[in-house]
């Protein structure tokens, strides 16, 4: 499938979904070119629908239910998200292939709380662009996920590279290089940023194996190959430090990673300040 045809017949489940109740304007905000590069990019991470397997999706934007269904043959979804979603859950009847496909929604605020899904019955996890959302505790996150994964079960994530080429580019040209502009919808904005070594270490001590992962930008143009050349010749110099992410500079990380032990790192020290004070500044909220 080339990338018109692939670009177009996302595009197109998108717009047919049951889930879909945005307008046209706001759809087209939202489901821009570069976000249907990125959403082609991770379907073709997230294993394949093999003898029912239950699949969820954290913080899950409802017409991506439509693209599960479809293009992975996922039959059992159960979709999580932290706002209310009354008005779609009255539309389930309506997904394509209804009849065969089981949509369950949870309403959760997962950094505190616990997810109503049984001990190790899932097989895989979606965590996509919402990582870098999370302002409590992150690794609570992870140990819910790891919780309810099947041993061997996958985690796919996705989340904005913090080290992106284009970040040096903004920086040389005085732009702020984390520049995000208010959407005008809510105030869910990006509260920490990772680097492709970080979410390997992310993965390690959530008890996970990374079994694949990449980056890759969104868009093209003269300076995108600027950035990139500028940050390949600065990046030579890191051969020295024995460090294997430095060319991992695309705007996007992709991972999908295995399960294969409990969390071995509540606490990671790269991540949280000290578990001590982390605790008294948060146990009002029983986050532990």
């Amino acid at each position: 499938m080339n990338n018109i045809i692939e670009y177009e017949a996302i595009l197109s489940i998108l717009r047919k979904s049951p889930f879909n109740i945005t307008n046209e304007k706001l759809f087209e905000h939202i489901f821009t070119r570069s976000t249907i590069k990125r959403i082609c990019k991770t379907l073709e991470v997230i294993p394949q629908n093999k003898e029912r397997m239950e699949l969820v999706d954290i913080g899950c934007y409802a017409p991506m239910l439509s693209l599960y269904a479809e293009l992975l043959n996922y039959k059992d979804i159960t979709a999580v998200a932290n706002y209310d979603w009354d008005t779609l859950s009255r539309k389930l009847e309506k997904l394509p292939q209804a009849e065969e496909v089981n949509v369950k929604v949870c309403i959760c605020d997962i950094e505190k709380s616990n997810l109503s899904i049984k001990d190790e019955s899932v097989d895989t996890v979606l965590l996509l662009e919402v990582l870098e959302h999370f302002s409590v505790d992150p690794m609570k996150v992870m140990l819910e996920i790891n919780r309810i994964l099947k041993k061997g079960g996958y985690l796919v994530l996705s989340t904005p590279n913090a080290i992106k080429s284009q970040v040096l580019i903004n920086y040389l040209l005085a732009i702020n290089p984390y520049k995000e502009p208010y959407n005008g919808l809510d105030a869910n904005r990006h509260n920490r940023l990772y680097t492709p070594e970080e979410i390997n270490l992310l993965a390690d001590a959530s008890g996970f194996e990374v079994e694949f992962s990449t980056t890759f930008n969104l868009n093209r143009g003269l300076s995108v190959t600027v950035a990139n050349l500028i940050s390949k010749a600065m990046d030579v110099l890191n051969l020295v430090r024995g460090n294997n992410y430095f060319f991992e500079r695309g705007d996007i990380i992709i991972v999908r990673m295995k399960k294969i032990s409990e969390i071995k790192d509540r606490y990671p020290s790269w991540l949280y300040i000290s578990r001590d004070i982390w605790r008294n500044w948060y146990e009002k909220h029983q986050l532990d």
